[in-house]
């Protein structure tokens, strides 16, 4: 990777201590909003709704970049991608949403600036435009293979792009992201590491191209975008979160908390006419043999789905007896709300055994082993204030799992009864690690230390614009 080696050769290097450990959903606008999670709220693709009692998509319009203010001073802008990342309304510069997308939101491009709209009619497709998402499009080696083609083609096309974009418009600060390596890192980290090889198909692990092949793109790519930013462009590469080996995402947690009888399910008397349709329809979901779910996921749109999914995504409990359930699995991390009275519009717990509650779940999790007596739960998480007041928007604990809680199946012991459960979504060999790192132009060094917060990149970016009297022409490559 000649362009990094070259970046690193005449700047520093640092550890991104990213907060992955919140969940997936944290890490993009931790960093785009300069904030905490316990600030923007955000920690997955499906955030709870305590109104509705249910998820629903998060809403990217309601948080705000820390280049709108750089706007605002009449800085020039442009983003190219972006996860999650709400679309500007100004003309100048450029904004680029869901061109190749870390995940789907709308389910087309959305362009602001004439310069981008011009650039973006007449530009090919990214090969994510056709793939679909989820189980059942890289699950096996041709399917792999296909992936592994797209993004390399997709980080191709996009820096074409990127550095069309800033050729033409010369933004004062411009930001692009290779969502090609999320995808990648998540399906063919077997191909870098055979600690995770695929048990049913350990030639996988040759396949062409593979996740070295991506990388060199996208570092070649990066050259091509640091060149047409031109001499004196201080330039900040940066990746939020690492990837370690995976073995799938535990599905468990739903089936501990109601064998540890935190979780009652609603009977099916209980349940209003329409709830009974959607809790069957979930049921049959759940039932449906593997084959006809492959399909499902590989004919049905991205947006499609999620709108099928949202009104089942959350199974239906007794609400008056449920004092803790699980949010949907969407990560390497479990998520649990206390339902609370006050904050939950069902809520049956008083704000006063809040603490308590928590503290029973937290000694219910760490206890639970699988039938070989190892542990299921490497480590719980609380996200209340340092006050101890509840999170308004957050999961109240996260459990990360330990390795025996991805076994296939697993066997689970907890409050005196065993249950089976399997995990999801196998196909992803690579998952999430808390660590990224950044390389920086000197320029860029505020006084860092080895290790920088992923709420605090930002400002490595904008420290060349502080010291200039006119904003000087930074360039970020992700």
């Amino acid at each position: 990777m000649p362009t990094l080696r070259a970046l690193l050769d005449r700047g520093r290097w640092a550890v991104v201590d990213s907060c992955a450990d919140m969940g997936e959903g944290a890490v993009w606008p931790t960093f785009f909003t300069g904030s905490d999670p316990s600030v923007h709220q955000r920690y997955s693709r499906w955030c709870w709704h305590p109104g509705k009692m249910g998820c629903v998509p998060p809403d990217e319009a309601s948080l705000t970049p820390f280049w709108r203010s750089l706007e605002q001073r009449g800085a020039t802008v442009g983003v190219f991608d972006v996860p999650g990342a709400p679309v500007g309304s100004g003309t100048d510069g450029f904004d680029v949403s869901e061109f190749g997308p870390h995940e789907i939101r709308h389910g087309r491009t959305r362009v602001r600036g004439a310069a981008a709209e011009s650039v973006l009619a007449g530009a090919p497709l990214h090969p994510f435009h056709d793939l679909p998402y989820g189980r059942g499009f890289a699950d096996d080696r041709e399917g792999k293979e296909r992936l592994a083609a797209a993004c390399v083609r997709g980080a191709r096309v996009r820096g074409e792009l990127a550095a069309r974009l800033i050729s033409e418009t010369s933004p004062d600060v411009a930001i692009v992201a290779f969502n090609e390596v999320h995808h990648g890192a998540h399906q063919l980290w077997h191909t870098v590491d055979t600690r995770c090889s695929p048990a049913d198909d350990p030639d996988e692990c040759a396949l062409r191209p593979d996740l070295l092949d991506l990388y060199r793109e996208i570092d070649r790519q990066i050259g091509r975008i640091v060149e047409s930013a031109g001499e004196g462009t201080a330039v900040l590469a940066f990746s939020l979160n690492g990837m370690q080996p995976g073995r799938g995402i535990p599905t468990l947690l739903d089936g501990l908390l109601r064998a540890q009888r935190f979780a009652v399910p609603s009977s099916w008397r209980g349940l209003s006419w329409g709830r009974r349709a959607l809790a069957a329809f979930g049921g049959l979901k759940r039932r449906v043999p593997a084959g006809v779910t492959t399909a499902y996921q590989r004919h049905v749109g991205y947006v499609m789905r999620r709108r099928i999914a949202q009104p089942t995504i959350v199974p239906p409990y007794d609400w008056s007896r449920t004092r803790a359930f699980a949010l949907p699995v969407t990560d390497t991390r479990g998520f649990i709300r206390v339902n609370l009275a006050g904050r939950e519009a069902r809520g049956c717990v008083p704000e006063h055994e809040y603490e308590a509650t928590c503290e029973e779940l937290e000694s219910g999790l760490r206890s639970t082993v699988n039938a070989e007596g190892e542990p299921i739960v490497a480590d719980v998480l609380r996200t209340a204030s340092e006050t101890g007041a509840p999170p308004c928007g957050l999961p109240d604990l996260i459990v990360r799992w330990a390795d025996a809680a991805s076994a296939r199946p697993v066997r689970v012991i907890a409050g005196g009864a065993e249950f089976e459960s399997h995990p999801t979504r196998t196909d992803m060999t690579g998952l999430r690690a808390r660590h990224g790192f950044c390389i920086f132009d000197e320029r860029m060094d505020v006084g860092v230390d080895e290790v920088v917060a992923g709420r605090d990149l930002h400002r490595l970016l904008l420290a060349p614009l502080a010291e200039a009297e006119q904003p000087a022409r930074t360039q970020t490559g992700s």
